[in-house]
């Protein structure tokens, strides 16, 4: 019988307690020494679950190895690299979820490559790890069970970005690549930038009916006052005083960026940049199916920012 290819995996942080993961056929183990080489990853804060961790520089390491499926699936998502496979969705939707820059290559391929990848853990609270709900389990010799919803929510997203109506409704899934992009370790102005256009693109694909010339001349209140309430941030539309708030509050944060190079001085300028941020990840969340829970205060801020009708 044919055997499984195998190949190392860069970067995976799996689930506390959980040595192998089985996402859409492709089987994620555990390498030997695994405590060892997470201990290398990028940290800014310490952690004590499953190991010590403590904050470091860090740089890539391999931490797993990926066995391919028999059969293997063509991508679904809009890659610029032909004929890739079902992996590299995998492997994005783990970047989301994990916030790092995971990758895989074949061993061979990796020997005179110089790697173009983000060592650094993102800086964006992950919603999509937090719209997990925790699911005990079988509990290894110590007594500790890994959280099985995690594997759950892997392989559900993975199915629905392969459906039909959602790759439909957003336009075969560009958004995940711009979340991706803007979710990484950077200022707070070049991720509010790059949310911004998540937002604007993601209007764009819910108003197919408008011409390009039509959603050009919408103003970005609008389209964002269109997708607070379209995602239920908001239970009814906005009102003209919200959405003239969303205006000076919100908008005016990205057009002081593009026009003067920085935040503006006013007070909680940069909490409201960050809060806008945040939201933009439950927004993956949900575009993803996921509902989490305001762990971070942000919707709380935003709607207290755009205030009642």
């Amino acid at each position: 019988m044919p055997t499984a290819k195998i190949q190392p995996v860069y970067n995976l942080k799996f689930p506390a307690y959980c040595n192998e993961l089985k996402i859409f056929g492709y089987v994620f183990k555990r390498v030997s020494h695994y405590e060892s080489r997470l201990k290398k990853l990028h940290r800014v804060s310490g952690l004590r679950h499953e190991f010590d961790l403590e904050p470091i520089t860090g740089t890539h390491n391999i931490t797993a190895s990926v066995a391919m499926p028999l059969k293997e699936f063509r991508s679904a998502l809009p890659w610029e690299q032909k004929n890739l496979t079902a992996l590299a969705d995998v492997i994005l939707l783990l970047n989301l979820f994990t916030s790092r820059d995971v990758f895989s290559f074949p061993a061979e391929e990796l020997e005179d490559k110089v790697l173009l990848y983000d060592p650094r853990s993102y800086a964006v609270a992950n919603m999509l790890r937090v719209a997990i709900k925790y699911k005990r389990g079988a509990p290894n010799q110590r007594g500790f069970a890994p959280n099985v919803n995690f594997e759950k929510s892997m392989n559900s997203a993975v199915a629905l970005i392969r459906t039909r109506e959602w790759r439909r409704k957003y336009r075969h899934g560009y958004v995940l690549f711009l979340a991706r992009q803007a979710f990484k370790w950077q200022t707070a102005a070049s991720s509010l930038l790059a949310c911004f256009a998540i937002w604007e693109h993601v209007y764009s694909i819910l108003n197919q009916n408008l011409s390009d010339s039509e959603i050009r001349v919408k103003s970005g209140k609008v389209k964002i006052a269109f997708v607070l309430h379209e995602f239920k941030f908001f239970d009814t539309p906005l009102s003209k005083n919200q959405v003239d708030r969303v205006d000076t509050q919100l908008v005016y944060l990205r057009n002081r960026i593009i026009h003067f190079g920085h935040l503006p001085t006013r007070r909680y300028a940069l909490r409201d940049a960050y809060a806008f941020v945040e939201l933009t990840s439950h927004l993956t969340a949900r575009i993803l199916n996921l509902t989490p829970e305001d762990t971070t205060s942000c919707i709380k801020r935003i709607k207290h920012v755009i205030g009642k009708p």
